[in-house]
């Protein structure tokens, strides 16, 4: 249709049309999608089969890390152009090649020689069984003749997938690991030659510690360096060994404001980030934070982040990153551990942290961008931030490339101590030594050993992997090394010889052996804090923790928080705050005083929190003060709870109450609590609490709430329209226009890239057989609907859907979408529903094994995940080795019944039945389903029972009425009341109760999880819009609470007549984020998932 010309497009619908409706004729679809247009034009179904792997024979090619293919269709495609060529110039190191997708793969396809040349042409770039069997690699054990041709083929796939990934390649990565595995069975001593002495740096402790002028002097010069601040956190530990199902980083730090560990390090951020753009005067200032993950942790991580809407951080900002693991090793031959099929690895330790941010070019582009310092620290330390100004005052003073944050050191215990190491030749070094090596190190001394000095203390500090860099330097340091610190091994012998391990072993590194990287120039230093102020943590389960003092448990390190706080305060001038006293729980005994809580928006160093706090301030036992926003306290007496919040002054005010208490948790309610209360053995529970919203008429507001979601899907025909003379005037067109029309691309060079992007911007062609028969990793958008924009296909093919015979056609009472699958002009973006409508049908969202990217960032996330995409190139293979022997003789059984037909007198009629029995059965790529079915007709009458009870009379007060009471306590800020979580379950617990009241009586058995449950797994569309926002403010507090400031502003709120109001100065291009989530079809069977393993199931019926 899209070279035909106008006047005969209607005829050729007609005569289409004939085919179709006389049943004489076998008509197959080469996609879902195409027999699903036909079924909406023509109301007549048909059988869909593809081509997959037929013209390519299925040919497997092992991914290399060459540069990524992005794949255009037409002109429109420089709009997706534009945006990859932006990021591509911020990261040089990553290689992109524009290609338009009708040109593709054109000459090569049908050559008889096109798989022998491609093999022949990875070969020359794959590590082969052979190659790796001999030296230098020497793993002939992984390939005896015990182990099956499967094995040995995904062991060698593995390994060429490691060498890859390693600095130095497999061979690099065992050669070291022989060298260190010698060095360790002979006993060689690391540090022999070095002598000891007690390092360069600061002293902030004691006399110099809070509240001195040299500390205040140091945060004062400290604060005016926060604009220069970039973050990253070493976040790589699941909570498992502490009894906490996720990651570590999901805890929650204290239980009275139930903010998790990864929540207020995000609010620190947010904090250090006003406050430098109002000292330099930059309101658009961002401070960019990374987080590095592990295998274990990054889904959970990306998707707790994406959750939380990266707790008010713009995501711009935030990169996270994942480090790999490394192979396991048997012997001191370097021998690598493999069970079955699979190469045993572990995790290489969180040195890895300097390669991974150089990797991905972020301390390249932080320096380029004049980011200044770069803060590391790890996860369930909630002090860490608590130090961060004091500690940047020191590097600035003295130029320090590397300043350490440590504490006054007990001997013998079991953190590593600050040295200076000095040789003989007088060349010296500021380095950790791990406690299990300082002891050896000191005998040596004249102290002989890990002993204290007169001050009760090692005098050598000790380093709780809190550090800071200076950027340029770092970044320099990171070019010229790859970020590789030097490794260790620590080996488990299994006999006095040291000739067989106990179990398999790996190199491992620590990112506190930086200055392994450094020059002789490079100052590194150390900044000493008292330990109250800068380290706790939660890394003991409550077995252990009932063993060591402390007990470093999640109770613990909340005690020590509230200490912290209580004690910043008392240093702030006529402040009297209740002596903490002992309390056990679950066995675990800590002093617990006052339940202090101070916000990172409130005051970020204790300089600021001086500012803030006047006047007499007594704090009485078992009080609770929770202190937020730019608030200033001037005279306070509280004996109970009370939170503070809002901006301006509290004077002179008293507060007495019954407060919160700290409950211990009975072990028959144990199991039923959050995982975060499981591993303290308590809860709060508020007896009675005020909140004080404080405002001021000074108070500038420079953030509004996002546009609500509108409900309509329907577009106005004056949308935002593409413009072609944006895309014909971008830089980035002109410049690859030449490349972009690249007449063929052969097949050899095809299978070179490590990915294909696919971008769409017309439902017809929402294919791509070639890419995907080649096994490559395709990735495409999460939202297709989004893209649809472009050319029409043609609004003339729609003039049969509306005609009245059509109707009547065999099958048309099977349901088609109501929208059309064809633009209404030239360049009109397609509507929102058509959007929703027709791309579940595409290849994008049916086939298996495909990756789905949210945006640019996460794209290039899972573009560097090289494992992933070797893993799903090898499930590609398998699936396309199925589909070919399946379509093969499927399409055999179409020759055979079209012969057939030919002898039969009744022809059509012979080959009919075949066709019917092709169009019901179950298979992956055919229409199946009949909305007649008693499960859809019991869905269906859920649904319908559903909405009349949402429309009733009776509801509608029950809503309306509980929002108009309760929400003027809710304001439009960041912060959230603790009110909030109250009114947020008691809606929660009326609307719940009320709708599955009413849904039982109408249908007995009804329950609102079944449902629910069904209505995941049909999708959203199978309910009305409102309805489903309706649902969603359930269990979404923040759709709740837009909900409850929408009605507070004298809007209706949810609107359930199916449209919600614009407001003023909206655009009415809804954003539907989430509504739509395509789960590709499963070829396995039954729990069969994508690569990406995107959620949702959003599927034909």
């Amino acid at each position: 249709m899209w070279d035909m010309r106008e006047e005969e497009r209607e005829p050729w619908a007609q005569d289409f049309a004939e085919i179709l409706l006389s049943e004489r004729h076998v008509v197959i679809a080469m996609s879902v999608l195409t027999a699903r247009i036909i079924h909406w034009q023509f109301a007549v179904r048909i059988p869909a089969l593809r081509f997959l792997g037929l013209h390519t024979g299925a040919l497997y090619a092992p991914i290399r890390q060459h540069s990524v293919l992005v794949s255009r269709f037409g002109t429109s495609g420089a709009l997706s152009e534009c945006i990859f060529d932006s990021f591509a110039a911020q990261n040089e190191w990553f290689t992109l090649r524009f290609v338009q997708m009708e040109s593709v793969l054109f000459e090569e396809h049908l050559a008889p020689s096109m798989r022998l040349n491609v093999l022949a042409h990875h070969m020359e770039m794959t590590l082969t069984e052979e190659e790796l069997t001999a030296e230098p690699y020497s793993q002939g054990h992984l390939f005896g003749d015990d182990v099956s041709e499967a094995d040995r083929s995904s062991r060698v796939q593995q390994l060429n997938a490691i060498d890859g990934i390693l600095p130095g390649g497999l061979k690099g990565y065992l050669q070291r690991a022989r060298s260190l595995l010698k060095d360790a069975q002979a006993g060689t001593n690391p540090f022999a030659g070095l002598t000891p002495q007690v390092p360069d740096g600061a002293n902030l402790s004691g006399s110099c510690g809070p509240g001195s002028e040299t500390f205040a002097e140091m945060e004062r010069l400290g604060m005016k360096e926060l604009s220069g601040c970039a973050f990253c956190l070493v976040a790589g530990g699941l909570g498992e060994r502490l009894g906490f199902p996720g990651i570590k980083i999901g805890i929650v730090s204290d239980v009275i404001t139930e903010m998790t560990f990864i929540q207020l390090y995000c609010s620190f951020i947010l904090a250090c980030q006003k406050y430098a753009r109002k000292e330099s005067g930059k309101s658009d200032l961002l401070l960019p934070f990374a987080i590095m993950t592990s295998g274990d942790t990054h889904q959970h991580t990306v998707e707790l982040m994406a959750k939380n809407e990266f707790y008010g951080l713009n995501p711009a900002q935030v990169n996270i990153v994942k480090q790999e693991k490394v192979p396991a090793l048997l012997d001191v031959d370097a021998r690598i551990a493999a069970k079955e099929g699979f190469i045993e690895t572990k995790p290489h330790g969180h040195g890895d942290v300097h390669g991974v941010l150089h990797q991905h070019g972020l301390s390249k582009r932080w320096a380029r961008e004049g980011r200044k310092w770069l803060f590391v620290f790890q996860d369930t330390n909630p002090l860490s931030f608590r130090i961060l100004c004091a500690t940047l005052g020191v590097s600035a003073k003295n130029s320090y490339v590397m300043n350490s944050v440590a504490i006054p050191r007990i001997p013998g215990e079991s953190i590593g101590g600050i040295c200076r190491l000095l040789d003989d030749k007088g060349s010296s070094l500021t380095l950790n030594v791990e406690y299990n090596q300082l002891d050896p190190l000191l005998k040596e001394t004249p102290s002989g050993g890990d002993v204290a000095d007169a001050s009760g203390f090692s005098p050598y500090p000790g380093n709780i992997n809190i550090l800071l860099f200076s950027l340029p330097r770092y970044a320099e340091r990171l070019d010229e090394t790859s970020g590789v610190v030097p490794e260790f091994v620590n080996p488990k012998w299994a006999d006095f010889a040291k000739t067989k391990l106990k179990s398999s072993t790996r190199l491992e590194s620590l990112m506190q052996d930086f200055p392994r990287l450094c020059k002789e120039e490079d100052k590194v230093g150390m900044t000493q804090f008292d330990r109250w102020i800068a380290k706790t943590s939660v890394k003991n389960n409550l077995e252990d923790a009932r063993k060591k003092v402390p007990p470093e448990c999640a109770l613990s390190a909340e005690a020590d928080l509230y200490a912290c706080n209580a004690r910043l305060l008392q240093l702030c001038g006529d402040v009297t705050i209740a002596a903490p006293e002992e309390v056990t729980f679950l066995g675990i005994t800590a002093e617990l005083g006052p339940q202090i809580v101070i916000n990172p928006s409130f005051a970020i160093s204790l300089e600021e929190l001086k500012s803030k706090i006047r006047g007499k301030i007594s704090i009485s036992k078992g009080s609770t003060l929770v202190l937020e926003g730019d608030v200033t306290v001037d005279g306070l007496e509280l004996n109970g709870a009370l939170c503070i919040s809002g901006s301006g002054t509290l004077t002179g005010r008293r507060v007495e109450n019954s407060g919160v208490r700290l409950r211990s948790i009975e072990a028959a309610e144990l199991p039923k609590v959050s995982p975060s209360l499981q591993i303290r053995g308590y809860k709060k529970e508020i007896l009675e609490m005020e909140e004080i919203k404080l405002w001021s008429p000074k108070t500038v507001r420079t953030s509004r709430r996002p546009r609500r979601r509108t409900i309509s899907y329907r577009r106005d025909e004056n949308m935002v329209q593409t413009r072609s003379e944006v895309f014909e005037n971008a830089k980035t067109w002109r410049e690859h226009r030449n490349e972009i029309k690249v007449p063929q691309m052969p097949y050899k060079t095809l299978a070179s890239h490590r990915a294909a992007v696919c971008l769409p911007y017309d439902t017809t062609i929402f294919l791509f057989n070639e890419l995907y028969s080649a096994n490559m990793p395709i990735f495409v958008p999460k939202d297709l609907w989004r893209w649809l924009i472009g050319p029409h296909t043609s609004p003339h093919m729609e003039y049969l859907h509306d005609h009245p015979g059509v109707k009547d056609a065999t099958d048309a009472t099977y349901a088609v979408p109501e929208s059309s699958p064809f633009f209404a002009s030239i360049h009109q973006p397609m509507g929102v529903e058509q959007g929703l409508d027709w791309s579940s049908y595409s290849d994008w969202a049916l086939l298996p094994y495909l990756f789905y990217f949210q945006g640019v960032p996460e794209l290039f996330l899972q573009l560097m995940d090289f494992e992933a995409l070797l893993s799903a190139s090898a499930k590609m293979k398998s699936f396309n080795d199925e589909e070919l022997v399946a379509s093969v003789e499927n399409w055999r059984k179409v020759a055979w019944r079209l012969l057939a037909a030919v002898e039969n007198a009744e022809g059509a009629w012979a080959v009919a039945p075949w066709l019917n029995r092709m169009i019901d059965q179950d298979d992956d790529f055919i229409i199946t389903g009949d909305p007649s079915s008693p499960e859809d007709a019991n869905f269906d009458r859920q649904v319908e029972a559903l909405q009349e009870a949402v429309l009733d009379d009776s509801f509608q007060e029950l809503l309306n009425g509980f929002c108009r009471e309760h929400c003027h306590h809710f304001e439009d800020t960041e912060e959230n009341k603790f009110i909030y979580t109250d009114l947020f379950n008691q809606y929660s617990a009326l609307i719940e109760g009320h709708l599955e009241e009413q849904m039982t009586a109408a249908i007995p058995g009804f329950t609102m999880s079944g449902f629910l449950e069904e209505l995941s797994t049909r999708g959203e569309d199978e309910i009305d819009c409102a309805v489903l926002e309706l649902l969603i403010s359930l269990t979404d507090f923040l759709s709740f609470k837009q909900q409850m400031l929408l009605v507070k502003e004298g809007d209706p709120g949810l609107s359930l007549s199916g449209t919600a109001p614009i407001q003023e100065g909206a655009t009415e291009r809804p954003d539907l984020d989430g509504l739509l989530t395509v789960t590709p079809a499963s070829p396995g069977g039954p729990g069969a998932s994508g690569a990406s393993g995107v959620p949702g199931g959003y599927k034909p019926r």
